[in-house]
């Protein structure tokens, strides 16, 4: 019987665990800005792209 109260009081300790899910891909973490910045040059690099083809035109 007392081992259920001890389940019960881990039970709550598991929902306020949501605060790991917070950063799951630590690694992924450092590659966001690097992943961001490629996504901004390629954004550039068609703006430059769309921009030559009108002055071409």
């Amino acid at each position: 019987m007392p081992s259920i109260p001890v389940y019960s009081t881990h039970s709550p300790s598991k929902p306020s665990k949501p605060s790991k899910p917070q950063n799951p891909y630590p690694q992924y973490q450092c590659m966001l800005p690097i992943i961001l910045q490629n996504l901004q040059n390629h954004q550039n690099l068609k703006t430059n792209t769309l921009n030559t083809s009108v002055h071409y035109t």
